[in-house]
């Protein structure tokens, strides 16, 4: 049984059907491109990624902690609107910054905000799990943008108004996956919870797009503090 179900108690039967489904996605491309700063965003990623370049490069540290099993970082991309195609997929660039100073670094962070500020990747009610669930989850479909969303207080603020709640929990346990709960859940309902984000953390399939173990506590659209899970950490470390 796994652990993480053998710890909560749920049982070895493995959920089934707990990522959102596929969005429009963007290819991440190597090359040189002119970009402008309408179509440049943020991207959550990690310390260990092999998808994105970060030797010399500037990174936004958004979460670490020690013994985590990678820091939760931010860099930039430029999606450009000139390769859409017929189903809105566009090729994405990673703007690259070592050699450029911190005053432009902090325009691309100001500018890329306000684009996705802009970004109409709204949430919706979520229930993939074939369980009638007594609480509700938000969540969007899979994209490389999904979790930044969690950057973003006015998407923030909008998934406080969907759940009719000042304090949220957020799980974004792939670069492309994220969740959103009320921070009060009921012990039952915060444990299945749980259960779905360490399932889906776990899962050998999802190894390369791991993105972050520990939960995100959100008040008035802002991180406001973080729910550690070190037992997480350590069993993906253990699998390295």
């Amino acid at each position: 049984m796994n652990f993480f179900r053998k710890l909560l108690g749920l049982g070895p039967k493995a959920l089934s059907n707990v990522r959102p489904k596929p969005a429009t996605q963007s290819t991440i491309k190597e090359g040189t491109i002119n970009y402008n700063m309408d179509n440049v965003y943020p991207i959550l990623t990690t310390g260990k990624t092999t998808e994105y370049k970060l030797n010399n490069e500037f990174v936004r540290t958004v979460h670490q902690r020690e013994n985590m099993y990678a820091d939760l970082i931010c860099i930039y991309i430029f999606m450009d609107p000139e390769t859409s195609d017929v189903n809105g997929q566009v090729d994405a660039f990673q703007i690259i910054t070592e050699n450029e100073n911190e005053d432009y670094v902090h325009t691309l962070r100001i500018n890329s905000e306000i684009n996705f500020d802009k970004l109409d990747l709204p949430f919706s009610f979520w229930n993939e799990t074939g369980q009638k669930l007594d609480y509700k989850i938000l969540s969007c479909p899979i994209s490389p943008s999904s979790t930044s969303k969690i950057l973003s207080k006015k998407h923030m603020l909008e998934a406080h108004k969907m759940l009719g709640t000042d304090e949220l929990f957020v799980s974004i346990p792939l670069s492309d996956v994220i969740f959103v709960v009320r921070q009060d859940l009921n012990d039952d309902n915060f444990s299945h919870f749980l259960a779905i984000h360490n399932y889906i953390m776990l899962d050998k399939a999802n190894k390369s797009k791991i993105l972050c173990e520990d939960l995100f506590v959100i008040k008035d659209g802002e991180i406001s503090g973080i729910l550690p899970f070190e037992q997480i950490s350590k069993e993906l470390l253990k699998k390295e």
